[in-house]
C-alpha cells in the first residue's frame, strides 16, 4: 500500500479539523513574535541599535497580531478597539503624507546653517538649523509646541520628528534645530559637507579668532529633496496660562520646545488672567549654540517683553547656565564659527500643516467614521463569515479593518481637497534682515561678578551647573500660587528635579516633562 505522508489525526476515532493542524503553530509563532518585540524594546537595543528596534517592530508586531487572530477565535473582538483606535489615529495621517509627497517635489528650504558644538563624547558634534517656507494658513494655525516630521528619501524612508519654531521677524518661516546625535542627523551633516565646497571646512583648522568676529562662512550646495509635514497642538500654551507662575528648566537642545512659547508670550498684547511670571533656566555647554539662540530668539523676546504694550503683563526672566570650557565662557567664539550654506535653488512648495494635527471637525469625523464602520465590519465578519473550524476565515475581520481605514482616509483627503474653495495663499519671501526683531550681542564677562546683565530680564551664569536652590529661588514666596514646572532634558536631570519638588511649598504644582536621551 502507498504511504500517506499528509497531515492526520493522532487518534483515528476522532475527526480532525483545520484548527487542530494549525493551532499550535500559530500559538508558537505569536509567542516568538511577542518575544522579539520585548527584546527589541530593551533600552540598550533601542538607543544603540535603532534599526534593529525599528525592523523588529515593523515585522514582529503585525506577525503577532495575525498569529493571535488565527490562534484564538475571539481574538479579533478583544483586539478590535485597540486596532481601530490606532488605525483611526495613524492611517489618515499616513494617507495624507503619501498624497502630499506624490503631489509635490519636496518642501521649500530657505536656509541651512551648521552650528559647531563639539564635546568630549562627540568631537565633531553639530547643531543644524533648517529654515523652510510655510503657507499663510499654516502660519495662522501654528501654536507653540508644534512639531514636524522630516523625511529625506535619499537618506531614509522613515520620517523623523523634530520640534518646529517660528523665525522672529519673518512671517512665513519655520525653523528646525536638531543636534547631530543619531545616524539620520549624522548622515545629513555628512551630506551637507560633501555637497559643499571644500573650502567650507577650512574654518576648523583656522586659529581661534577674536570675539565678535564674523561667524559665518558661505558655501554653495544643492540640497536633497526634503518632505516636511507640520503637526500642531494648542495644549502647551493652555497648560502655561493655567498657572500663576511658570518655571522652565531646559538642558542643551531641550530649549527648542520653549522658544516659540516665550516668543508668543512676549509678543502677545492680551493680558493673562492668571499667569504673572515666567522664569527660564537653560543649562547648556555649547557656546556657539547659546550665542545663536540668544541672537535669534532671546534678544527678540527680551525686547518685546520690555515693551510697554507687549507681554500681556507677564514678567519674563531668562537665565543661561554655561557648563562648557571656562576659557571660552565669555568669548562665545572658540574658532568654530557657524556655517551658513548658500543654496543653489529654492525648489519645492511651502509647507502646509496637517489637517489631522488638532482636534478639528475633519479629524473627529474621520476618526468616528473609521471606528464605527470598522467595528460593524469586524462584528459582521465574526458573526456571519468566521468559522471555528476554518482558520483562514479568522483573518477576514482584520482585513476589513485595514481596508476600511485606508478607504475612508483616502475619501476624507480627496473630499477635503476638492471642497477647498479658497486657494492657499503664500506670503512673499522675506529676506531683509532689517525685518528681524532687534538683536543684541552678548557682552563679555563682567569683571565684578559671575553674571552679565545684557538686558533687563537676562542673566548669564559662568559657574556651571546650577544648584537646586538657584533653580527654585524664583518660587520663593509663592506658597499661595499655582506653579507650572516645565522640564525638557536628559532623564537624569528630570529625575533629580522631580526629587527636589518636596522642597517647594506652594498651593499646587504641576509638572510637564519631555525627556530625551543622549
Amino acid at each position: 500500500t502507498e504511504i500517506d505522508f499528509g497531515p492526520g489525526c493522532i487518534n483515528n476515532d476522532v475527526s480532525c479539523s483545520c484548527l487542530d493542524f494549525w493551532i499550535n503553530f500559530t500559538g508558537l509563532l505569536g509567542l516568538i513574535a511577542l518575544m522579539v518585540l520585548m527584546v527589541g524594546s530593551l533600552n540598550h537595543i533601542r538607543r544603540n541599535h535603532y534599526k534593529v528596534f525599528y525592523v523588529a517592530h515593523i515585522i514582529a508586531a503585525p506577525l503577532f497580531i495575525i498569529a493571535s487572530v488565527l490562534h484564538y477565535n475571539r481574538a479579533i473582538m478583544y483586539m478590535c478597539p485597540s486596532l481601530l483606535y490606532y488605525a483611526s489615529q495613524t492611517v489618515p495621517v499616513y494617507v495624507e503624507s503619501w498624497f502630499s509627497r506624490r503631489q509635490s517635489k519636496g518642501s521649500r528650504i530657505l536656509s541651512v546653517s551648521k552650528i559647531p558644538c563639539p564635546s568630549h563624547q562627540r568631537p565633531n558634534g553639530n547643531v543644524l538649523s533648517i529654515e523652510f517656507e510655510a503657507s499663510q494658513d499654516t502660519m495662522k494655525k501654528f501654536q507653540p509646541g508644534s512639531y514636524c516630521t522630516l523625511q529625506i528619501p535619499s537618506l531614509s524612508l522613515v520620517a523623523h520628528p523634530f520640534t518646529v519654531n517660528i523665525v522672529p521677524g519673518h512671517s512665513n518661516r519655520f525653523r528646525i534645530l536638531m543636534r547631530q546625535i543619531g545616524p539620520f542627523t549624522t548622515q545629513l551633516v555628512e551630506l551637507l559637507e560633501c555637497k559643499g565646497q571644500p573650502e567650507a571646512n577650512q574654518y576648523i583648522q583656522d586659529e581661534k579668532k577674536e570675539c565678535n568676529a564674523e561667524s559665518q562662512y558661505n558655501s554653495t550646495i544643492s540640497l536633497p529633496t526634503m518632505h516636511i509635514n507640520v503637526y500642531g497642538t494648542s495644549q502647551q500654551m493652555a497648560q502655561l496660562y493655567h498657572h500663576d507662575s511658570a518655571l522652565i528648566v531646559a538642558g542643551g537642545i531641550g530649549i527648542t520646545p520653549y522658544l516659540s512659547m516665550l516668543t508668543e508670550i512676549a509678543s502677545s498684547s492680551r493680558a493673562s488672567s492668571t499667569l504673572k511670571s515666567v522664569v527660564l533656566h537653560w543649562i547648556c555647554r555649547d557656546a556657539a549654540l547659546i550665542r545663536y539662540v540668544h541672537e535669534q530668539y532671546f534678544a527678540a523676546i527680551l525686547e518685546k517683553s520690555n515693551g510697554s504694550d507687549q507681554g500681556g503683563g507677564v514678567s519674563i526672566r531668562i537665565v543661561t547656565h554655561f557648563t562648557g570650557s571656562h576659557d571660552n565662557a565669555y568669548c562665545y567664539n572658540d574658532g568654530l564659527e557657524t556655517v551658513s550654506y548658500k543654496l543653489n535653488t529654492c525648489d519645492g512648495t511651502p509647507v502646509k500643516s496637517s489637517a489631522y494635527s488638532v482636534s478639528n471637525t475633519r479629524s473627529l469625523v474621520t476618526f468616528a467614521t473609521i471606528f464605527c464602520f470598522g467595528t460593524a465590519a469586524a462584528m459582521c465578519c465574526y458573526t456571519y463569515l468566521q468559522s471555528v473550524e476554518v482558520v483562514s476565515t479568522r483573518i477576514l475581520g482584520l482585513l476589513a479593518i485595514c481596508i476600511i481605514s485606508i478607504v475612508i482616509s483616502t475619501i476624507s483627503f480627496m473630499v477635503s481637497s476638492r471642497c477647498q474653495t479658497e486657494k492657499v495663499k503664500y506670503l512673499p519671501l522675506s529676506t531683509n534682515d532689517d525685518e528681524r526683531y532687534g538683536s543684541t550681542s552678548l557682552s563679555q564677562k563682567s569683571q565684578e561678578g559671575d553674571y552679565t546683565n545684557t538686558t533687563s530680564g537676562y542673566e548669564f551664569n559662568f559657574k556651571g551647573r546650577p544648584s537646586k536652590d538657584t533653580l527654585f529661588s524664583s518660587l520663593q514666596g509663592c506658597e499661595n500660587e499655582s506653579i507650572g514646572l516645565f522640564l525638557c532634558g536628559p532623564p537624569l536631570m528630570v529625575k533629580q528635579l522631580r526629587a527636589f519638588l518636596s522642597m517647594i511649598k506652594c498651593k499646587d504644582i504641576d509638572v510637564y516633562e519631555e525627556i530625551f536621551e543622549v
